[in-house]
């Protein structure tokens, strides 16, 4: 969106016609609900505009300069070749698929993750991300060298054998992913580092010596907090020293 009156519509080289009709009809109703204003059966809405000075088609690689203005500058994003013969490969490219690997029993086994997502990547794990034309394998900083090892050897037959679509493997380390690779991942750049509050809570009281459940308090609780736990251990602690005068 330029101004409120004027839409680009970007469509990418892969984009099918469904995906064109749809991105179209979702422009209309993105106009219709920012300005109270329908598209009649003219093609103009109710303040006179026609359609082709509301809505300006781009495709990919013929951007206007005002095209690239309106989204703050022209930069790098994923770019794909869609064969034009393996309708299985596009399918793939645009669809791909991630299995994570593991070693058991010393072989190598890998298992596809279900509508998966950048949470999914894990410190300690090694996953291969299936394009079909490209074949990445993803390893965390703490991943055993033996995983990466036997992953790495796997996708490189896996790419071996589609080599007359021209596939190739790619290995990639945790934080130095490419663009093409974080585009399969839905909001990849909208991750944030969790931080549970309870267990960050408790590590605080933990650093003042409070052990246990981990309650809404206030700080000025803490101390009253103190208190009990020292008077639980003294209980405890008597209890013990009761326990063995009876034994004797």
């Amino acid at each position: 969106q330029e101004s409120p009156t004027r839409f680009f519509i970007w469509y990418g080289a892969m984009c099918s016609n469904m995906e064109r009709k749809r991105a179209a009809r979702t422009a209309v109703h993105i106009y219709s609900n920012l300005t109270d204003c329908d598209i009649i059966g003219d093609g103009e809405d109710m303040k006179g505009l026609s359609t082709e000075e509301i809505f300006v088609s781009c495709e990919e690689g013929q951007e206007s300069a005002q095209f690239w203005n309106a989204i703050g500058g022209k930069g790098p994003y994923a770019k794909f070749t869609a064969s034009a013969t393996n309708a299985a490969g596009n399918e793939r490219l645009e669809n791909p698929i991630l299995y994570k690997a593991s070693l058991i029993r010393h072989y190598l086994m890998v298992q596809q993750i279900i509508d998966f997502t950048h949470e999914d990547l894990h410190d300690l794990g090694v996953y291969l991300l299936d394009m079909h034309f490209t074949i990445f394998v993803w390893h965390g900083p703490y991943a055993s060298e033996r995983l990466v090892e036997g992953a790495e050897k796997l996708a490189k037959a896996i790419a071996g054998q589609r080599r007359d679509d021209g596939a190739s493997f790619v290995s990639v380390a945790s934080g130095k992913e490419p663009l093409e690779f974080t585009h399969a991942f839905l909001g990849w750049h909208e991750v944030r580092k969790f931080i549970d509050p309870y267990a960050d809570r408790a590590a605080k009281l933990r650093d003042i010596g409070v052990e246990g459940r981990v309650i809404d308090v206030l700080p000025e609780d803490v101390r009253v907090l103190r208190e009990q736990q020292r008077q639980k251990e003294i209980s405890r602690q008597n209890f013990r020293e009761k326990r063995k005068i009876e034994a004797k």
